[in-house]
């Protein structure tokens, strides 16, 4: 009987293998001098974020089945959420 922990997964999804390398590539950086202030690391993390969440809409879209359909503004109807004043 497979179970999911049977299953064998990428490298890359391994905590085991990801936290050493980050700390491998961390280290050999400081003993070439490369440092970052606390305001670069922030820029760095958000730079980061930014591109690894594009790519996953990107690939999230590129796997999807179903087309995105589009609505037109006479079909959509007005907004009846809260703070219409038509709603009052």
């Amino acid at each position: 009987m497979n179970t999911p922990s049977d299953e064998p997964k990428a490298w890359y999804l391994s905590r085991g293998i990801v936290g050493p390398l980050i700390a491998g590539l961390c280290a050999v950086a400081a003993i070439f001098g490369w440092s970052l202030d606390p305001e670069e690391w922030t820029e760095l993390l958000l730079s980061v974020i930014a591109v690894v969440f594009s790519a996953v809409g990107i690939w999230g879209r590129l796997q999807a089945n179903r087309p995105i359909r589009v609505l037109k503004a006479e079909k959509a109807g007005p907004f009846k959420g809260p703070g219409n004043p038509a709603k009052r």
